[in-house]
This record gives C-alpha cells, sequence and structure tokens, in this order.
C-alpha cells in the first residue's frame, strides 16, 4: 500500500451526484485486412478510472489544496483510501488537479479525477492480498466521530471504527462516555485509536458477522499496538464468550509475572502466537502480535506465553465466565461484565481466514515493519 494516507480531516464518501467509475479500457485492437480485429490484453494490470465530487468548506477546501500540493507532490505519489464503491483500501492517484465550483456561503464543490492502481500481488498490496480476509482495521482509514461518517479531527471520540477489507465487519461504539479517542502521532508518526484502560472500548456491529471467530474453523489475527497498562489484565480482543464447543479467545496483557506477558487463552483446542516486532516488550513499546486460532490440535488450554518468567494459573488467564457464545465481539476489554480495559494506542488490526503460510507471516512482518517501523524479532 502507499506511504500516505487520504486525509481524514476531509469526507470520506463522495456525493451520489457526480460519481462514476469504470475501468481504463484494457484491450488493443489491431485491424485486420480481412476479418474481424485482433486483440489483445494491454497489460496484466488493471486500472480503474474515478470521477468524482465531495463537498468541502473553506477549511477543508486548504486541506486538499495542501494534500494535493505538498503531500501528494502535486498528484504524483499515491496514498491509500477507501473504493467508493467495494469499500476496501486501495491506492488512488490523481489524475488532475482538484477543481473548486462555488456553493454559495462557504461552502463548495472539489471535482476529482482520480485512478486506481492495480491490485497486483505482492508486499506492495499487501494485506490487502491476502488470501481469505476477513476483516481489515487500520487508524488512518475508515475512521468518523458520529453515525453519519462525519470526518473526524484530532483528540476526537470515535464511533465507528470502519472495516477496510470489504466485508462490512466495523467496530462501533455508540455510547459517547465509551468511545476511543484519536489521536496523532502514535506511533511511527501515523495516528493511533487511543484507549483510556478504564472505560473505553468497542463491539462488533453485529453478532452475525464475527461469528467465525466462534464458529471452530481455523482464523489467524494480528494486532499492532503498544501497552500501558501497568498492572492488572488488559484485553485487546475479546471473541464474545465460549462453552464447551466453541472459541472463547482474547489477546491478553498480564503484567502480575515479572516480565510482560502476551497470552492468548481460549477453551478448546490451541492457540499460537508469534511476536514480530522486540522479542523483549516493556509499557509503551510498539509491538506486533500475530495470533491462529487452529482447532484439533493436541495440547493443553493453548495458553501461550511470551516473555513469561513466572508460572500463571489458568484461573488468571481466563478471568471471565462467559457461557453464551454469540456475546459481541468486543475490542479494547472482555466481553463479558465488560472489565479488564485496555489502555494504549491501537494501530492496526486484522483477521484472515485459516492459518497463516510461512510466507504470509513473512510478508505481514516486512509489511509492518515498513510501515510502523517495527524491526522484526
Amino acid at each position: 500500500m502507499a506511504t500516505i494516507t487520504w486525509p481524514v480531516g476531509l469526507p470520506q464518501k463522495p456525493s451520489p451526484q457526480g460519481y462514476r467509475d469504470q475501468p481504463r479500457d484494457n484491450a488493443i485492437r489491431t485491424a485486420m485486412e480481412v476479418g474481424p480485429p485482433k486483440q489483445r490484453r494491454r497489460s496484466t494490470g488493471e486500472f480503474e478510472l474515478i470521477n468524482m465530487v465531495i463537498t468541502v468548506d473553506r477549511t477543508q477546501s486548504e486541506l486538499l489544496d495542501t494534500f494535493y500540493n505538498n503531500t501528494s507532490e502535486h498528484g504524483t505519489l499515491p496514498f491509500d483510501w477507501i473504493h467508493p464503491r467495494k469499500e476496501s483500501a486501495r491506492e488512488f492517484r490523481f489524475r488532475k488537479p482538484p477543481v473548486f465550483r462555488a456553493l454559495g456561503g462557504l461552502e463548495w464543490q472539489a471535482v476529482l479525477e482520480l485512478e486506481v492502481q492495480p491490485l497486483n500481488l505482492g508486499i506492495a498490496n499487501f494485506p490487502m492480498t491476502l488470501s481469505g480476509l476477513r476483516a481489515w482495521h487500520r487508524s488512518d482509514l475508515n475512521v468518523f466521530a458520529d453515525v453519519a461518517g462525519c470526518p473526524i479531527d484530532a483528540a476526537q471520540r470515535i464511533y465507528t471504527w470502519g472495516d477496510i477489507s470489504g466485508n462490512g465487519l466495523d467496530w462501533i461504539q455508540a455510547t459517547r462516555a465509551n468511545r476511543m479517542i484519536y489521536q496523532l502521532d502514535q506511533m511511527n508518526g501515523r495516528p493511533g485509536i487511543v484507549a483510556n484502560g478504564v472505560s473505553n472500548y468497542m463491539q462488533g456491529d453485529t453478532k452475525s458477522e464475527w461469528a467465525f471467530l466462534n464458529d471452530g474453523t481455523d482464523w489467524t489475527m494480528w494486532v499492532v499496538t503498544s501497552f500501558n497498562n501497568s498492572s492488572g489484565i488488559a484485553s485487546i480482543v475479546d471473541s464474545g464468550g465460549s462453552d464447551d464447543t466453541k472459541t472463547g479467545f482474547y489477546l491478553n496483557n498480564d503484567f502480575s509475572a515479572a516480565a510482560a506477558n502476551i497470552e492468548v487463552t481460549r477453551s478448546v483446542g490451541a492457540a499460537k502466537a508469534i511476536v514480530i516486532s522486540p522479542a523483549t516488550i516493556g509499557l509503551a513499546t510498539p509491538y506486533a502480535l500475530v495470533a491462529t486460532n487452529e482447532v484439533d490440535v493436541g495440547g493443553d488450554d493453548g495458553e501461550i506465553f511470551i516473555d513469561n518468567t513466572s508460572a500463571v494459573t489458568d484461573d488468571k488467564l481466563n478471568p471471565y465466565a462467559a457461557t453464551d457464545p454469540s456475546d459481541f465481539a468486543t475490542l479494547g476489554a472482555l466481553s463479558t461484565g465488560l472489565g479488564g480495559f485496555f489502555k494504549g494506542p491501537l494501530m492496526e488490526l486484522g483477521f484472515k481466514e485459516g492459518v497463516m503460510t510461512t510466507d504470509e507471516k513473512n510478508d505481514l512482518a516486512d509489511y509492518i515493519e515498513a510501515r510502523y517501523a517495527i524491526a522484526q524479532a
């Protein structure tokens, strides 16, 4: 993906009027003296052309000017944004400078002509090209301040952290007092979704869409974050409960031991985790974790300890007594009783079907190192 992102302070969706997207004609036709023309594909990369209109106020018009002239270097650099129709993260590029039309008062229409870059395989478009991608959340895309999808500003509370995989698995918090905060410059100059460790959390917008976490199938998750909890239990993700046949899963930071731990617990099968960040993790240390939920694998309850120097019992690892596998998936707290609040910035979160291959893990590690400057362990 690109190194720059469409500003969150600008409208994230175009106006219905004036929107048009179409694939660029990728066929070359050669007229023959006799018979129909020959045709062949121009290239394997399929570009897409998009014309759209967004409505901006004076401040937003200046932000768009700055983004075009300075950030994208007059449109020469590609940028990440959400495809308006496909609702997934893609790489865009300006074809022409924005054109502003007065609407009256203090509003203008900004007419944009954009080019969507080909979604080729390889690290440049990872993890959009990851096989079986179910959900993907990045702190600089699809973050909204209210249910209407208003652009968010620094230090504002977050209503929705939208999925950028195209599958619509959003995280939502309707109660203002429980919302996480959008903060700038949290990791490698990028904004973060910051939880306060006291009351902030989000939940999946529907139970059914997140049911794959509890249906007994294999899946893999990755998270990029740093934690600031100095004691107690801090849950990053809770799948929504467990019983004797369903998976009860949460990533857990527990600082009661002498050294920092990251633990993954589940009720059946096995859980596996690898840290692809620095091998030693402490407070406010950026790290990336990959956790795999793999069913029908021998072993104990699936606890995983990283940098753990003392024994921790199963009871400590599984501090909630969830019995309903259809609880809401929860981000930043335990789904049952809403304890174990996480403190720190969440930068990225992703889920895929199945177990990651070695090549996929290597691609993910390379992507995270390039994007967040987190050295691989």
